[in-house]
């Protein structure tokens, strides 16, 4: 009987070993971070991470002095969260509580969101450059400026794949007749090293648009009316669309959504650029799209957020947004893995809806316009608003990832304490 009963405790200690008791470690969910503008690359603002299911505000932070968050997607990776404001700042804090880890200053006017990849963060900057961040200390590693492309870089958001991150560029020339040169750069995400441009000729316009890279292409609007896809290793082109977009692209499935400037909204296929289906709505859809459960959402400044079928374009709910003073614009939308998509509209409020239904699930009023897109990370819900304020909804609830090698010494420690007790009872019987 001694013999099983102390085969058996060893028995349960090996297994304890060879799975890591991972269940009893792990926190309820697994977390995906949502480390780029609208959450990857492709930009499709979906997540497998679960989202807040209430309004519960886990923590606000202020901008102030450096003014609102307009249009930003915040950056979360390994417990930070990241976002810019007006005035050149980006901000890090702790993604859990909201405490203030750094600031980077530019002493410049709007940011772009920023991305973060191999322990770096990645923005520009209206003052004409590119920054690359240390993502834990906030100091400057690299820079590219307006010299090193012959273009002026802007705001517009980055995305960063296999190593390279691209970007948009423009350049003016003329001083009576004008002629801005819209460019994407592709550059070595460590080093800050060009590694090719793409120009596109255009008159008037200062455009930029954000990249989206995806299938070893890069996807961008370019300001003339085309919707562009190029080679993200050497930037040829691979093909071009006439029926271009207003905005950002999102990529996913073999397939690419955009929207359009007076209702339009398209999808193409995303490897020959061929158009597959289009929309319209009454209204600019100027939101980037989000695909997720067979859907693509996108809000519209028609007041209304739209869920169509990602393979035929057919309507599957929309819900109209209220406001008493006219002229709602609704925008960018992401979704979670546990059925919610969250969104921002210019009444102020932020809306959790069904993702499936449409049905209002909560909504919460801020202080000012919400055209910030919506972040999810391990089940908190990140979005800023025109109040000069980050927003934090969710909870703590979840159990703590305590070391894992802590964990098994300790449970090893107590199994041999309580072999030892059995054998000391056992030799202590008459």
């Amino acid at each position: 009987m001694k013999k099983i009963f102390v085969s058996a405790i060893l028995g349960i200690l090996c297994l304890s070993i060879l799975f890591g008791f991972a269940p009893m470690v792990k926190s309820q969910q697994s977390s995906t971070d949502w480390s780029q503008y609208h959450g990857d690359s492709g930009h499709t603002g979906y997540t497998t991470d679960n989202g807040p299911a209430t309004n519960n505000t886990l923590w606000r932070f202020s901008l102030l002095p450096y003014g609102k968050i307009e249009g930003y997607s915040a950056a979360v990776a390994n417990g930070l969260v990241y976002f810019g404001s007006e005035y050149g700042n980006i901000t890090c804090a702790n993604a859990t509580t909201g405490a203030l880890v750094w600031n980077y200053n530019t002493n410049s006017f709007e940011v772009s969101s920023p991305i973060v990849a191999n322990g770096l963060v990645c923005f520009d900057c209206e003052d004409g450059n590119l920054y690359c961040l240390n993502a834990q200390t906030g100091a400057l590693v690299w820079i590219i400026n307006s010299t090193d492309t012959a273009f002026s870089i802007g705001d517009a958001p980055l995305a960063v794949s296999n190593g390279l991150v691209c970007f948009s560029d423009t350049w003016t020339i003329g001083v009576i007749v004008q002629t801005t040169y819209a460019n994407i750069t592709c550059a070595n995400a460590t080093t800050g090293s060009l590694v090719w441009g793409y120009g596109v000729a255009f008159s008037i316009s200062n455009y930029e648009s954000a990249p989206a890279v995806a299938n070893g292409c890069v996807y961008f609007t370019d300001g003339v009316g085309n919707l562009d896809c190029v080679n993200a290793t050497n930037g040829a082109l691979i093909w071009s669309n006439p029926n271009g977009g207003y905005d950002t692209p999102s990529v996913a499935n073999g397939y690419v959504y955009y929207g359009q400037y007076g209702g339009g909204f398209c999808c193409l296929n995303a490897q020959t650029g061929a158009s597959v289906w289009n929309y319209t709505t009454g209204g600019t859809n100027y939101a980037v799209p989000a695909i997720a459960n067979g859907n693509v959402y996108f809000g519209s400044e028609d007041g209304n957020f739209y869920c169509l079928n990602a393979q035929t374009g057919t309507l599957v709910w929309k819900h109209a947004v209220p406001n008493p003073y006219g002229g709602i614009y609704v925008f960018t939308g992401s979704v979670s893995g546990n059925g919610y998509v969250y969104f921002g509209g210019n009444n102020d409020y932020i809306y959790c809806l069904n993702a499936q239904t449409g049905a209002l699930v909560w909504q919460y009023q801020t202080g000012g316009s919400v055209d910030s897109l919506p972040a999810i990370d391990n089940g908190i819900l990140y979005v800023g608003s025109w109040d000069g304020y980050m927003y934090a909804f969710g909870t703590t609830t979840q159990v703590p990832e305590f070391p894992e090698p802590l964990i098994l010494a300790t449970f090893m420690l107590i199994t041999l304490l309580t072999i030892a007790i059995y054998e000391k009872r056992q030799r202590a019987k008459p």
